[in-house]
């Protein structure tokens, strides 16, 4: 149980304000409390402890001399070669033999025959490039810095042949494999057909050129969905292979028609990634 001792202090509203006057008064008694004398039994004295406290880290010092290292330039003049410690070198009969042992050995004999395809391999490219040429060494430095600024031209124009092209952009393009003037290129838009007008309304062509008669196509792709990517086959260059919108892999033979002759299921595709 505790015993809360408080004073409260009143004075009227108009003595705000006024200037604090100190008196002496003598003390007055507010609360006298004596101690328990059974709890005063209990109390008992402990011994005194005394402890230190540091507030810095503690550190240490070591030192360690090391020896020093002595280095030391040594040269060897070799001219007889490595030989094992039961040859003399300077006996020819003891090097002869030991020679013609050396070149018998089946080891020896593979070695120097690979290191041989490696030398001339490097002596053939030495004798085809010349590296002391000097290029264009007869070519005026003032002339160098007269370069004409990059510049570029069209040389022909493919529009997309479908009615409503606007709405359609090329989205891969793949040059054919054999380095002619042929070109397939891939349009479809990267939306949902809902908005194209339902899927049957939705422009499907893709198409191949050749850049010698740009003005029609060569051959009229016609997929399930619009072609995101394609590219012609490196192997047999009259297939075409195309990624479509909604998953699928279709390959186009152009000798063959307009329409795929193979394509991956839908599902599968999407589940796979193909």
């Amino acid at each position: 149980m505790y015993l809360q001792i408080t004073h409260q202090f009143t004075r009227p509203r108009k003595e705000f304000g006024r200037q604090t006057r100190f008196v002496s008064k003598n003390a007055q008694m507010l609360a006298d409390l004596r101690p328990n004398e059974e709890r005063a039994k209990m109390f008992v004295l402990t011994v005194p402890k005394s402890t230190g406290v540091q507030a810095g880290p503690l550190m240490s010092e070591h030192q360690v001399n090391t020896d020093a290292v002595v280095l030391v330039n040594k040269g060897m003049w070799h001219v007889e070669g490595g030989w094992p410690k039961d040859v003399d070198c300077t006996e020819v009969e003891q090097t002869t033999r030991y020679i013609r042992k050396v070149e018998k050995d089946e080891h020896y004999i593979r070695s120097v025959v690979a290191m041989c395809a490696t030398a001339k391999e490097i002596i053939n490219q030495n004798n085809a490039i010349d590296i002391y040429e000097e290029y264009w060494a007869d070519l005026d430095e003032t002339s160098a810095l007269d370069t004409e600024p990059a510049s570029m031209s069209m040389i022909t124009q493919l529009k997309d042949p479908h009615a409503a092209a606007a709405r359609r952009a090329v989205q891969s393009v793949s040059w054919h494999p054999d380095g002619s003037q042929k070109i397939a290129v891939a349009f479809s838009r990267l939306t949902f057909t809902a908005e194209l007008g339902g899927a049957a309304n939705a422009q499907m062509e893709s198409y191949s050129w050749d850049l010698e008669d740009p003005n029609v196509p060569e051959a009229v792709l016609m997929p399930a969905s619009p072609v995101v990517s394609i590219h012609y086959s490196p192997k047999d260059s009259k297939l075409i292979g195309a990624g479509l919108y909604n998953g699928q892999f279709s390959i186009f033979d152009t000798r063959r028609g307009s329409h795929p002759v193979d394509s991956t299921p839908g599902e599968r595709s999407h589940r796979q990634g193909h």
